[in-house]
């Protein structure tokens, strides 16, 4: 059976009004999970991705908190924000010197960072 993409609108409803229930812990994993069931409560074929359920979220003003972890993995040269999608912005330091260095990157929107060592996220935290 094919699924459909629920539009957007429906998802940021059930989002907000399952986070500002206050259910307890609303990791990524639970989130997803009850705003599943809430979709298939409107259409059986509904179906979201955990990204794009995220995304919505911190579009429409859910807050999140991000609990990161470190990697000696390379990421490469990360282009957009890895939480929200959106571009990131070098961070750069000035040496002793005078030479600029960048040393990490920031996202404007969510927070995110990374710099030396590598750090990303490990889990998602919910709250309104």
């Amino acid at each position: 059976m094919p699924r459909k993409i629920p539009p957007e609108e429906i998802v940021a409803e059930k989002v907000r009004e399952i986070v500002s229930s206050g259910e307890g812990f609303m990791t990524q994993t639970h989130l997803l999970h009850e705003v599943r069931k809430a979709l298939r409560k409107i259409d059986e074929d509904y179906a979201i991705s955990p990204r794009r359920m995220r995304r919505i979220a911190l579009k429409h003003g859910v807050k999140v908190d991000i609990e990161y972890r470190q990697t000696d993995r390379p990421l490469g040269k990360l282009k957009a924000c890895p939480v929200c999608g959106s571009e990131l912005k070098v961070i750069r330091n000035v040496t002793l010197d005078g030479g600029i260095v960048p040393f990490g990157v920031k996202c404007p929107l969510c927070g995110y960072w990374s710099g030396n060592p590598k750090r990303v996220p490990g889990k998602y935290v919910f709250h309104m």
